[in-house]
């Protein structure tokens, strides 16, 4: 099965998309604050959370599109388990 990718933006959300995107952006966004504020936590203001997560979110979307046909749906991940599991046995 070949994922279509000229489809639209909005009809390729679905679940496993918005969970790759939420884990990306979440494990990103809070590596970079970990790293201001453990080594620049004196010049970092409250009011720089906001445009970190802004920008971290538009990377997480292009890392999230880079990544998202790479990543195995359950039916595809299950095939390919049953298929090397009776190819080992032949």
């Amino acid at each position: 099965m070949q994922i279509n990718h000229k489809r639209s933006f909005i009809k390729g959300i679905n679940l496993r998309y918005f969970s790759l995107l939420i884990i990306i952006w979440g494990n990103l966004c809070g590596m970079i604050n970990f790293l201001l504020l453990k080594f620049y936590s004196d010049s970092i203001g409250a009011n720089s959370f906001i445009p970190l997560y802004y920008y971290g979110i538009l990377i997480a979307v292009f890392i999230c599109n880079w990544i998202y046909p790479r990543v195995p749906s359950a039916e595809k991940l299950l095939e390919t388990i049953i298929n090397s599991t009776v190819e080992k046995r032949n």
